[in-house]
């Protein structure tokens, strides 16, 4: 009976473990700010919020020269992507979730680019 109540009590706080960690990174989303300070330059803000109410923290990113789709095709399933920053300093994905959405990837990178190019 203790031995049975003690794995009742371990599996359920693996449980919730589990589901804080999902919650975590598929809960939360993205949002992405980007300002031309001079004709030169773009700075882009990410912040990031879970369930659209918790503030999570995020990063500013400057000298920003383009959005490109990352991809990781190391894995079974075939091929996972995710946007990214690329900046005089290297490159920030600006969300660390990879999916299998990669024309949607490639239409949030062109739109993101088009932007730092033209200013508008």
């Amino acid at each position: 009976m203790l031995k049975s109540l003690f794995w009742l009590v371990v599996s359920a706080i693996g449980t919730l473990i589990f589901g804080a960690v999902m919650l975590f990174f598929f809960g939360q989303s993205s949002r992405l700010v980007c300002r031309h300070p001079d004709l030169e330059s773009t700075t882009c803000t990410v912040s990031h919020v879970l369930l659209r109410t918790v503030p999570l923290p995020g990063f500013q990113a400057t000298g920003v020269t383009d959005a490109y789709v990352e991809s990781d095709c190391g894995g079974e399933d075939g091929c996972t992507y995710r946007v990214a920053l690329r900046t005089d300093q290297g490159s920030r994905p600006i969300n660390e979730v990879w999916t299998d959405q990669q024309a949607h990837d490639r239409e949030v990178a062109a739109e993101i680019s088009a932007f730092i190019q033209n200013g508008s």
